[in-house]
């Protein structure tokens, strides 16, 4: 069946028209990986997007409240893949606030399943509040790797999609990689994906995200490797353009199951 994944996020990880995103080439190139979740995109992937949604929104979603379970507790999965705060950035909240609401979201994930292997996506570019999402961005690089719920919790890491989208949006403009002011267009997705594929150890398809309509993914045959258990040591601008376009994406979880080919 594969190793199980849920993506969690916004409209950045469920877009508006309904397809995979990002998701889509990862998942054609990491497939061992079982995707799960309570919404179905037209491709078939499962995931947990949902537009509009802020951090704290998203947690609720994970880890549910007083009377209802979360989709952490429900579907259980080995990777958690978190990516949200580009609709708290629209809605004025601080970059510390955004990191901090995403710490507990992480924290309280896997104190529902001890186990959970939590990747946290780096925001895409966001015209009018590139100084606020690079703010975001450095807290997430700099503190992720610390959110350990104990001596032997195995610590979160950063999916790094900024890396990968940045110096496109940087050389080429934002039409390079948004559709819109908000969300990717097919090659920032094509872009992003290529983060998660080489963050997760998996073989990038020549040609993926290059702008010239490469990219066919092929499948991968090898199977999951597994993380060995830790160890006991343990751009400024405007706001105007930031309205009510929801976006999040699931910060993603996984750890490196596909060797490096």
């Amino acid at each position: 069946m594969g190793v199980s994944i849920l993506a969690l996020g916004d409209s950045i990880t469920a877009p508006l028209n309904g397809g995979p995103g990002f998701r889509g080439p990862a998942a054609a190139a990491l497939s061992g990986l079982s995707w799960v979740g309570s919404v179905t995109d037209s491709s078939g992937l499962r995931h947990e997007g949902h537009a509009g949604f802020t951090v704290r929104q998203l947690a609720g979603v994970a880890n549910g409240g007083i009377s209802d379970t979360g989709v952490v507790g429900k579907f259980r999965p080995i990777v958690l893949l978190v990516l949200g705060g580009t609709n708290d950035i629209a809605q004025g909240r601080t970059p510390r606030q955004i990191v901090d609401d995403l710490h507990g979201l992480v924290r309280n994930a896997k104190d529902q399943v001890k186990t959970l292997q939590v990747h946290v996506g780096t925001l895409p570019p966001l015209p009018g509040a590139d100084d606020k999402v690079d703010a975001v961005n450095a807290l997430l690089r700099k503190e992720v790797p610390t959110w350990q719920n104990g001596t032997f919790d195995v610590s979160p890491e950063v999916v790094d999609y900024a890396a990968e989208l940045d110096p496109v949006y940087e050389a080429e403009g934002r039409e390079a990689v948004l559709d819109g002011f908000v969300h990717p267009n097919r090659r920032g997705n094509e872009l992003m994906a290529r983060a998660l594929i080489r963050h997760l150890g998996g073989k990038v398809p020549p040609g993926l995200g290059d702008g010239k309509g490469g990219g066919t993914v092929p499948p991968t045959t090898k199977p999951p490797i597994p993380r060995p258990p830790p160890s006991s040591s343990s751009k400024s601008g405007s706001n105007g353009v930031l309205v009510a376009l929801g976006v999040g994406v699931g910060i993603m979880a996984a750890y490196r199951y596909f060797g490096k080919k």
